[in-house]
């Protein structure tokens, strides 16, 4: 949008001033064409015509450059004024954005936090086996329950070492066991 105003601004400045110019070129030559007529018209060697005309060229190039000037003028400050509105503009979007930028920062802060609390919260509820292997039986079958330090919830035969195990063995079986038998 800018950008576009000051395209246009800056056509009409250039046009402003091919036209001051002309106004300046020929404002030497009216004055010079006029001042040579009211000599010859003092001598009675011209008409009163003639210098009126004369003067009238002369007064409306003085005039077409003073025009020439302002709306040069007019221009450049109308240049000025874009250039303060997009500066302005521009400032406005830059605070803007830190302002968005501070609340962002400020809600991740919050959030974080909150991350932190709920990991906190959640690694109360999680329960972990001080070894891994194999849930022999569960004892504890509260689901949500409170749990309290030391308290068994269930056994675990463990994935590594010696296994014991105590069996029970009919009597007419016995006579089949032999040390160092293996199992099946």
């Amino acid at each position: 949008m800018f950008d576009s105003r000051r395209a246009v601004l800056l056509a009409q400045l250039a046009e402003g001033q091919v036209e001051k110019a002309l106004a300046e070129n020929l404002l030497p030559l009216f004055r010079e064409q006029y001042q040579a007529l009211e000599a010859l018209y003092q001598k009675k060697l011209t008409s009163r015509d003639s210098l009126l005309e004369s003067g009238k060229k002369y007064t409306e190039s003085r005039i077409g450059w003073g025009a020439a000037e302002t709306r040069a003028q007019e221009v450049r400050d109308s240049l000025h004024q874009i250039d303060e509105e997009a500066q302005a503009r521009t400032a406005d979007k830059t605070h803007a954005l830190a302002k968005e930028s501070a609340e962002r920062s400020d809600e991740n802060r919050v959030l974080e936090t909150q991350l932190n609390q709920l990991q906190s919260l959640s690694a109360q509820y999680l329960l972990r086996a001080p070894v891994s292997g194999t849930v022999e039986s569960l004892v504890f079958r509260d689901a949500g329950g409170a749990v309290e330090p030391a308290q068994e919830l269930l056994k675990i035969v463990p994935d590594s070492g010696e296994r014991v195990a105590e069996v029970m063995v009919r009597n007419q079986d016995v006579g089949f066991l032999r040390p160092g038998k293996r199992r099946r």
